[in-house]
C-alpha cells in the first residue's frame, strides 16, 4: 500500500496560474493526496481569495498564512502543519502530470533515496515566454545543471521541487529560512552531507510557467546569483560552473572598456554573442526569427542579472567581515 502524501505550496501573487496547479493536484489517481497546504504570503492581486475559494470548494485544500512572504518559511510552516510521512513540494507555477505523485512515491521507495526530484519543463505562452522557456531550457541557460537538459536519471546534487520522506526533512530541520533564494539547493547539499541521496527521475516533468517580461526574469536571475553565493558561503564549496558565469562577465565587461584602447579586445564580446545566436539555433524549441533575437537577450539577461548578483553578493560578505574583523 503507497503511504499518502502532503502536498505544499508556497503562495504568493499566483493568483492566475493557482487554480490549474491544484486542479493538476487534484486529479491524481489513487485517493494518495492526503492534503494540499497553501502558506500564502502578501500579495498584490487575488492570491488570498482564490486560495480560500479552491479551500472552500475541496475539503483536503487547507490555507495557512506566512506573514514573512519568504519561500523558506512557507514551506517550514507547511511542513510542521501537514501530517502525510511524505512531502510534496510543488511550485504555484508548475503543473503535474497525471501520475506524477503515483511514481514519485514509488520511484522514492525502490531508490531509498531522502527525495525524489523532477525536472522542469517551461511551457511558452507569449512570444517572450517562448524565447524565455528557450533560453532556461538550454545549454547555456542551465549552466550544465544535471536536471535542465540531461536525460540522465539518478542521483544528483541537486533539483527542482521535490518528493520528500518526512523524516529526512525533519531530522536536518527542513529549510534554511534566511535564504530567500537558492533554499533546495541548499536543502539538497545539507541532505547529501546527512547521508541521504538525491535522486533525479527524468520521468517526472512538470509544466511551468517562465517569467513573462525580461525585467521580471532579471530579477529572479540577480537573486539566484545573489543566494547561490550565500550558500557557497555558508558551505564553502562552490562548483567551477558556478564561477565561470561572473568570470565570464567580468572579462567581457573588462574588454569592452579596455577596447577603447585595444579595439582588437572586442572579439570577446563579440564570440559571446556569436555564441548566443548560435544557440537559438541548436535549441529544440521551435522559434521564429522575432523569438531567437528574443532569446538572445534572456540569455544575456540571465548570464549578466546571475552574475552581477553573485559579485554583489560576494563584495558585501567582505566588506562585512572586514569590519567585522576591523
Amino acid at each position: 500500500m503507497r503511504s499518502e502524501i502532503s502536498v505544499i505550496i508556497p503562495v504568493q501573487n499566483d493568483a492566475g496560474p493557482l487554480r490549474k496547479t491544484v486542479a493538476a493536484i487534484l486529479a491524481q489517481s489513487n485517493g494518495l493526496v492526503r492534503e494540499i497546504i497553501l502558506a500564502v504570503g502578501p500579495s498584490h492581486d487575488d492570491t488570498r481569495v482564490v486560495a480560500q475559494e479552491l479551500a472552500a470548494a475541496e475539503p483536503i485544500v487547507r490555507v495557512i498564512d506566512n506573514p514573512t512572504g519568504k519561500t523558506p518559511v512557507a514551506l517550514n510552516a507547511a511542513i510542521t502543519a501537514s501530517t502525510a510521512p511524505i512531502i510534496a513540494r510543488i511550485d504555484a507555477r508548475a503543473v503535474i502530470p497525471i501520475g506524477y505523485l503515483t511514481l514519485a512515491v514509488d520511484t522514492l521507495t525502490e531508490s531509498g533515496a531522502a527525495k525524489r526530484r523532477s525536472c522542469p519543463e517551461p511551457r511558452r505562452f507569449s512570444a517572450r515566454q517562448r524565447a524565455i522557456a528557450a533560453a532556461m531550457a538550454s545549454k547555456l541557460g542551465s549552466g550544465g545543471a544535471r536536471y535542465r537538459g540531461s536525460n540522465v536519471t539518478g542521483p544528483v546534487d541537486t533539483a527542482w521541487l521535490g518528493v520528500f520522506q518526512r523524516s529526512a526533512l525533519t531530522e536536518i530541520g527542513g529549510y534554511d529560512e534566511r535564504f530567500v533564494r537558492n533554499q533546495d539547493a541548499e536543502l539538497n547539499l545539507r541532505l547529501r552531507r546527512a547521508g541521504y541521496e538525491v535522486w533525479l527521475d527524468r520521468r517526472l516533468i512538470v509544466d511551468y510557467q517562465p517569467r513573462s517580461t525580461l525585467q521580471a526574469l532579471g530579477r529572479q536571475y540577480w537573486k539566484y546569483g545573489w543566494w547561490r553565493m550565500q550558500t557557497g558561503r555558508k558551505h564553502r564549496k562552490l562548483a567551477l560552473r558556478q564561477l565561470a558565469v561572473p568570470l565570464a562577465v567580468l572579462v567581457l565587461a573588462s574588454s569592452v572598456a579596455a577596447s577603447f584602447w585595444m579595439p582588437w579586445l572586442l572579439v570577446l564580446p563579440l564570440g559571446y554573442v556569436a555564441a548566443l545566436v548560435a544557440q537559438t539555433f541548436v535549441s529544440k524549441r521551435d522559434l521564429d526569427h522575432r523569438e531567437r533575437t528574443m532569446m538572445v537577450g534572456a540569455l544575456v539577461t540571465m548570464h549578466f542579472s546571475w552574475a552581477v548578483g553573485f559579485l554583489t553578493s560576494a563584495s558585501i560578505s567582505v566588506l562585512r567581515r572586514n569590519r567585522r574583523d576591523g
